[in-house]
């Protein structure tokens, strides 16, 4: 790629959204004294030509929060405990190991099968084990029952440095896991219950998510100091 020739008014753009790359496209029109039009084609072509390949955010380390909602039950304290930049964690539901639901002795030789007539008769299960089988790229039951087992972060869970908020919503499937990750725990936490009576109830507390981030930002207002 030959090198960019930039004129005067190229470098008052490049300059501006050096300083501020989130500034709009009417306001760096006007900064730098031509129309509209123009400098949406002007920064267009700088990026074409490779002058400006991105626009990067600054993060402040301590307001750094970690949300595992769901899934990410799992891997946002997986994550936590190797990411020592983040500041506060929350998880719904903790799922510090993906097979605990999983059934056991006998009846696990047929979970699959059922799971599979389950699926053929329903289209809510069809969907529920569906999405999930394509998140880990898979299409057969048993497949994803045996890699629910690869999914267990206890023996790291003691890592985890910054303080730790697990939510347990009542009547959520996936839930459960709260008490045996902050059992693992060694860094500040706190266990909360949601309840069905006070509208947040099922999986991630459900249609209560007003309760919800009354509750969570609430437990970061007091532990962060916000």
């Amino acid at each position: 790629r030959e090198p960019a020739t930039l004129d005067d008014v190229d470098r008052a753009l490049v300059a501006e959204l050096v300083a501020d790359g989130r500034i709009t496209n009417a306001a760096l029109a006007a900064r730098v004294g031509i129309a509209e039009s123009t400098c949406l084609g002007r920064v267009r072509a700088l990026r074409d030509a490779g002058v400006i390949t991105g626009v990067h955010a600054h993060v402040d380390p301590a307001a750094l929060v970690l949300v595992g909602r769901s899934f990410g039950g799992y891997l946002a304290p997986r994550a936590a405990a190797y990411e020592h930049r983040i500041t506060a964690l929350v998880c719904d539901p903790a799922q510090p190991d993906m097979a605990a639901h999983l059934p056991t002795g006998l009846i696990a030789d047929v979970a699959g099968p059922a799971a599979r007539v389950m699926s053929a008769v329903s289209a809510n299960k069809a969907e529920f084990f569906g999405a999930r089988m394509a998140a880990h790229g898979l299409s057969r039951i048993e497949d994803y029952f045996a890699e629910l087992k690869k999914f267990n972060m206890l023996d790291v869970a003691s890592q985890i440095d910054c303080p730790t908020l697990i939510v347990e919503a009542e009547g959520d499937f996936a839930g459960g896991g709260g008490q045996v990750l902050a059992d693992a725990l060694t860094c500040p936490h706190d266990l909360v219950h949601l309840t069905m009576a006070e509208g947040a109830g099922g999986h991630c507390a459900g249609l209560g998510q007003r309760v919800w981030d009354g509750v969570v930002h609430d437990w970061l207002s007091c532990t962060l100091g916000g």
